[in-house]
């Protein structure tokens, strides 16, 4: 039995876009003119002994294959730990 503690640590930043950006997922272009509510992304960070994780949840549709592997090698790379560590989760919804 190990002697390690479980430590978390928690953040959110607030991620809403500026008025007037395109919004994605329309057959035609649109822009924003206002919103209800803020988008976020949230994170919580774990270590026990040795071993640490991230997760990441977003205010997003989604990311793209190629940008979620990239953005897991950049927080890997900034927090030293391996990206197999970053999980990274979006919520979309209406």
């Amino acid at each position: 039995m190990s002697n390690s503690v479980l430590h978390a640590g928690f953040c959110k930043l607030k991620v809403t876009p500026p008025m007037g950006i395109n919004i994605p997922g329309y057959f035609s272009k649109r822009y924003s003119d206002g919103f209800l509510t803020d988008l976020y992304i949230r994170a919580i960070a774990f270590s026990c002994g040795n071993d640490k994780a991230v997760i990441f949840s977003c205010d997003a549709i989604g990311i793209k294959a190629n940008a979620y592997a990239i953005i897991q090698e950049k927080i890997a790379a900034r927090c030293g730990i391996p990206a197999n560590a970053v999980y990274i989760v979006c919520t979309h919804s209406h």
